[in-house]
C-alpha cells in the first residue's frame, strides 16, 4: 500500500468514527428530549387530576346577587387541599359543605350592588407549601333592577359636617374589623324565618335618593 491509498483509507476511517458518534450523539439527545417531553405531559397530567372541580350556582349573576360555590376535593390528595378563594382580591371563606362532607368545600360570594356589568372570574388557589396552583373560574355579571326611594331630608344627613364625617368614620372602621371575622362552623338550626312578624317594605337593593343625590343602595331587608 502506497502512502496516498494509507492517508485515504485513514481519513475515511476517521470520518467514520465522526459520523458514529454523530449519530448516537443524536440518537441520545432524541431519546433524552422524549423522556422529558413524556415527563412534562405526565406531570401536567397529574396536576390535572389533582384539581379541584369548581362548580358554580349560576355563570349569570346579577349585580347584588349571590353565587353558591362548590369546590370538590376528593380527588386531590390531602395536603393539596388548603384552599384560597377570592374575588376581585377579596378573600372568600369556605366551609365544609353541610351535606356532601369536609372533602367538599362551600362558599358564599356577594356581588356589590354596584358591580360593573361583565365577564369576571373568581381565583382558586390550593396545594401546599411552595407547590400551589391556581385557576380562574370565570362567569359574568349583569345590571340587576331594583326600585328607588325618593327622600327629602336635612342637608346635615347629605352633606355632613367635619365633626360627623369623623364619627361615621370610626363607626365605618369597627364595623369593619366586626364583618372581618366569621367563623367556618355552622351556627345555627333549622330554616331561616324572619326576624319580625309583618310584612316587608324596606327590599334590598332599593337606589336611596337623597335631596336629589343619589346617596346609597339599601343593602338590608326592611320589615314592620
Amino acid at each position: 500500500m502506497n502512502t496516498d491509498t494509507w492517508m485515504v483509507s485513514s481519513r475515511a476511517r476517521s470520518l467514520v468514527a465522526r459520523l458514529a458518534v454523530w449519530f448516537f450523539f443524536g440518537c441520545w439527545l432524541g431519546a433524552v428530549s422524549t423522556a422529558a417531553t413524556e415527563e412534562s405531559a405526565h406531570a401536567q397530567s397529574a396536576t390535572d387530576r389533582a384539581a379541584p372541580e369548581v362548580t358554580l350556582s349560576t355563570v349569570d349573576v346579577e349585580t347584588g346577587g349571590t353565587l353558591f360555590v362548590q369546590i370538590d376535593c376528593r380527588r386531590m390528595p390531602a395536603a393539596s387541599r388548603d384552599l384560597r378563594l377570592s374575588y376581585h382580591d377579596q378573600g372568600i371563606m369556605v366551609f365544609p359543605h353541610p351535606v356532601k362532607g369536609p372533602a367538599v368545600q362551600a362558599g358564599l360570594v356577594g356581588i356589590p350592588l354596584t358591580a360593573p356589568a361583565g365577564k369576571t372570574h373568581l381565583t382558586i388557589e390550593w396545594g401546599s407549601g411552595a407547590q400551589r396552583l391556581a385557576q380562574k373560574v370565570p362567569f359574568e355579571v349583569r345590571q340587576g333592577t331594583y326600585g328607588e326611594e325618593t327622600l327629602t331630608v336635612d342637608p346635615r344627613h347629605v352633606r355632613p359636617n367635619p365633626k360627623e364625617l369623623d364619627r361615621i368614620r370610626r363607626e365605618q372602621e369597627e364595623l369593619k374589623q366586626i364583618y372581618a371575622s366569621g367563623s367556618r362552623s355552622r351556627l345555627w338550626q333549622g330554616a331561616f324565618r324572619i326576624p319580625v312578624p309583618g310584612e316587608m317594605n324596606g327590599p334590598f337593593g332599593t337606589r336611596r335618593v337623597f335631596n336629589g343625590e343619589l346617596q346609597s343602595h339599601h343593602t338590608g331587608t326592611d320589615f314592620r
